[in-house]
């Protein structure tokens, strides 16, 4: 299993995958329904495990944060980190957008195709979005599930993240032994979820075969090169993203760039040919303690409130598209406007962290709305570019949780295993912030 596990994750062998999955989906049309059954099996595979390992991770991680007298410090920690990361990813996408201006690079017949697809689309956008875009009051109040077992079973991530902390915290004030075990006893089902996902990597390769003959198989014409300027914009934005986040896990851990990459190749890969953050979680957690060594409590807080609070991708995609709409339809946005679109981007990631699909995509409307710019426009926009922009965007998530654990954890907050020389690095593991 374990040489079968190694082959399976070998980059020769996702990339061969991922090609025949493409060609075999746009020559062999007529199997589409069976390429979506096996993709949507495989996937399910893969986030059944997701709420089970956000759940034990917060509580057990949490928990024993609070014996340790180091709650307060870290969450206050977490809080500056996962805000400076959102403005700075508003703040390049205004300043990329802004430069590239892909709004004003429309030709006639651009906004021909661009028009009509927003005329095709407006009555599916308008019946989806009837549940949505929520306020903000009501984002807070829906953190309260009337019901625990309910928001678990219809997956509602927010709220089970919200009593998850409630738990934690609940457990971590009890100083007794029995508050300890059951510590242990939870920590010890998020290890058994972590094996099962370890096994359903086994079958990357296929699960990827029939996800990419699923979506090409069914993709019809659209009107991607009327938006190449928008989605090139979004792509850059994620991609510089990427490039300074390896240099602050490069920095903090002492590792090279390079090696930066190599060892969170396995979270990177399956988030770009997934498009989930959740479902890489489990991944990139492994991947954090078991290579970077990083303190197994730390990492298992950080990274399930980074995969909801800290989306990064979401407020570059939501950010470029209010611009776009702006540019597309000669709408100057002043000086005032830039905080407004700062704020309600930040927000409005937050708020569509949990939704899946197109639900996530109408939070757009929070930002649109208070800058006076069509919400349908820019929700038909990025239902569009959305199958382009999402390996990346999710990849750009990914790694920024990583980053933002490098840098709320504090040196010597390891896991207490030695390194084999050939991993350790050049300068100290983590540097005192």
């Amino acid at each position: 299993m374990i040489k079968i596990k190694k082959y399976a994750e070998k980059p020769q062998v996702i990339l061969l995958s991922v090609v025949l999955g493409i060609l075999t989906g746009m020559y062999l049309r007529e199997y589409a329904n069976l390429y979506s059954s096996i993709s949507h099996f495989y996937l399910a595979l893969l986030e059944m495990c997701v709420l089970p390992v956000m759940t034990t991770a917060i509580i057990s991680s949490l928990g024993h944060l609070i014996h340790n007298g180091h709650t307060i410090f870290y969450v206050k920690r977490i809080v500056i980190v996962f805000l400076i990361s959102l403005v700075s990813a508003s703040g390049m996408a205004m300043l990329l957008t802004t430069l590239a201006a892909p709004g004003h690079h429309l030709s006639d017949a651009a906004l021909d195709a661009i028009s009509k697809a927003i005329l095709n689309g407006q009555n599916g956008v308008v019946t989806a979005s009837s549940d949505a875009p929520l306020s903000l009051w009501q984002f807070f109040t829906n953190l309260v599930p009337s019901n625990i077992f309910g928001a678990l079973a219809t997956g509602k991530n927010i709220s089970v993240l919200f009593v998850s902390v409630l738990i934690g915290v609940s457990i971590g004030l009890q100083r007794n032994d029995s508050a300890k075990s059951t510590l242990n006893m939870i920590h010890s089902i998020f290890l058994a979820f972590i094996g099962i996902i370890r096994w359903v990597m086994v079958g990357l390769p296929i699960g990827l075969f029939f996800l990419f003959a699923s979506y090409f198989a069914e993709a019809g014409p659209s009107i991607l090169g009327a938006l190449a300027w928008l989605i090139g914009v979004i792509l850059l934005c994620g991609v510089l993203m990427m490039v300074v986040f390896t240099l602050i896990i490069s920095y903090r851990t002492g590792f090279s760039p390079f090696r930066v990459v190599a060892m969170l190749r396995q979270p990177l890969m399956l988030a770009f040919f997934t498009s989930s953050s959740l479902a890489t979680m489990p991944t990139t957690l492994n991947a954090l303690q078991q290579n970077f060594k990083l303190n197994e409590d730390l990492t298992s807080l950080v990274i399930p409130l980074g995969t909801s609070f800290n989306q990064q991708a979401s407020v570059i995609r939501y950010t470029c598209v209010a611009l776009f709409v702006a540019q597309m339809y000669g709408v100057h946005l002043g000086i005032a406007a830039i905080p407004l679109l700062m704020i309600t981007s930040i927000m409005a990631a937050m708020a569509g962290s949990g939704l899946p699909g197109i639900a996530a995509i109408t939070m757009s409307a929070f930002v649109l709305q208070p800058l006076g710019l069509p919400v349908v426009v820019g929700i038909v926009l990025l239902t569009i570019i959305e199958p382009i922009i999402d390996p990346v965007t999710t990849m750009v998530n990914v790694f920024g949780n990583c980053m933002a654990t490098t840098l709320v954890i504090r040196q010597g907050d390891t896991l207490k295993q030695e390194k084999k020389p050939s991993a350790k690095p050049k300068k100290r593991l983590l540097s005192e912030a």
